[in-house]
């Protein structure tokens, strides 16, 4: 049995199989968004799939941050006994009215800036469209209802359930002969509805909806807004680029960059999925010698698989993109390409961002992603208005090999082994 498979073996029963489920549910759901961001695209046209992601961008990032990681938040106070399950739910409803209230209010002011680029009807679609910014925050609070409650399996159904909701929604508006920019959008809330229903019924289990405790508010508050700072540079080294190209480029130009994003989002899955179940691997291995083999080899083999898959759909997507998409789409194989470098090298670089969380800093991690986020910002003022799509295709693919050797040089550091020797390690494999 080799080192890995022994690894990741105690951490399932570590676990009780919780991580085997995410992981999972994770993978199955990857081909349901393939086929929902398909059918967008030929319902659409380059046109409209470039509205739909900006729209769909600008107000589900700043919904995410107005949830003020009410996920983390959520199972901090339900798992270490300071709130039972409906008293974060009764807390977050409020928070969650109140957050929202604000950032709709932001977002009605900021977005004939931020679609600056875009016709008057997108305007008018997004302004009517950040009120779900409340289905986003209540969308995280029932997923960490979930995980806080112990209910795996029920995790997992959600996160393949959202998806599933709204391709059941695009195949009725299809049928239907409604399938719009506005409707899109509407069944994508419907999917976000699916885990704060599931999440609320577990909570409720536990007890009826009671009124906030004041104290409990104002620390629930204090606790998700440092936790939410954390995660905002990985929020913004991912989704910087559909913030910014809306006030810039023009909507063909968007969806044109936002299918080939879409395809290469299935490799960024198999990375997030791999990197779940290395976690806890890691951290069973604690700072042994071996937890550094251990890494090299999983990096090595990640890389490796993503590369496989990745030259695969590039040799493929010439044919397959018109097909599948439409001919109207075969400026999307180019951008494509130029992601992939960065995409593959990035499913490794969340192998060491789990490795740097499993010794106990993920405070590091985030350093790692705010080095992709500064090449991202800088490269997008340098090459969005020139290049268009192509630029921001390049942007994202330095971006990603950033945060992958920002990574490699801090798990370098924190492991105590030169950044050669780790190299070396990955690349002779045990």
């Amino acid at each position: 049995m080799s080192l890995l498979t022994a690894a990741l073996g105690r951490a399932r029963r570590m676990v009780g199989g919780s991580t085997g489920f995410t992981t999972a549910a994770t993978l199955a759901s990857a081909p349901v968004n393939l086929a929902t961001g398909i059918i967008a695209a030929r319902a659409l046209s380059p046109d409209g799939r470039g509205s739909y992601a900006a729209i769909f961008a600008l107000v589900t990032v700043p919904g995410y941050l107005a949830s003020l990681g009410s996920r983390a938040t959520v199972g901090y106070f339900v798992g270490s006994g300071r709130a039972t399950a409906n008293q974060m739910l009764s807390v977050w409803l409020v928070l969650g009215l109140m957050s929202s209230a604000v950032t709709v209010g932001a977002l009605q002011l900021l977005l004939p800036v931020a679609l600056a680029a875009q016709s008057e009807s997108t305007l008018e679609i997004a302004r009517w469209y950040s009120v779900t910014v409340l289905a986003v925050i209540l969308s995280e609070v029932g997923a960490g209802l979930l995980v806080a409650c112990k209910r795996p399996r029920l995790f997992a159904v959600a996160v393949v359930a959202q998806p599933l909701v709204q391709l059941a929604g695009y195949l009725i508006l299809l049928a239907l002969d409604s399938f719009t920019v506005a409707t899109a959008l509407t069944s994508t809330t419907c999917g976000f509805l699916t885990p704060a229903a599931l999440g609320a019924w577990v909570a409720l289990q536990e007890g009826f909806l009671e009124i906030p405790r004041p104290r409990l508010m104002a620390d629930t508050a204090s606790y998700g807004f440092r936790s939410a700072l954390g995660g905002l540079s990985s929020l913004a080294n991912q989704r910087l680029d559909l913030l910014v190209m809306p006030s810039l480029i023009g909507p063909v130009a968007i969806g044109y960059y936002a299918v080939a994003s879409n395809m290469a989002a299935i490799l960024v899955t198999l990375g997030q999925a791999l990197s779940t179940v290395f976690l806890p691997a890691a951290a069973a291995h604690g700072t042994r010698s071996d937890s550094i083999a251990l890494t090299a080899d999983t990096f090595r083999r990640t890389v490796l698989l993503a590369a496989l898959v990745g030259a695969a759909a590039a040799l493929a997507a010439p044919v397959v993109v018109p097909l599948v998409y439409g001919p109207e789409f075969t400026e999307v194989t180019p951008l494509f390409w130029i992601l992939l470098p960065g995409v593959v090298l990035l499913t490794g670089g969340l192998i060491l961002i789990a490795a740097i969380d499993a010794r106990g800093r993920p405070g590091l991690s985030s350093v790692a992603q705010a080095c992709g986020a500064v090449v991202t910002v800088a490269g997008l003022a340098a090459l969005l208005k020139p290049l268009g799509a192509t630029g921001a295709a390049l942007v994202s693919t330095f971006s990603y090999i950033t945060t992958c050797l920002a990574a490699a040089v801090l798990y370098s550091r924190i492991a105590e082994v030169p950044v050669w020797r780790l190299a070396r390690l990955v690349a002779q494999p045990r």
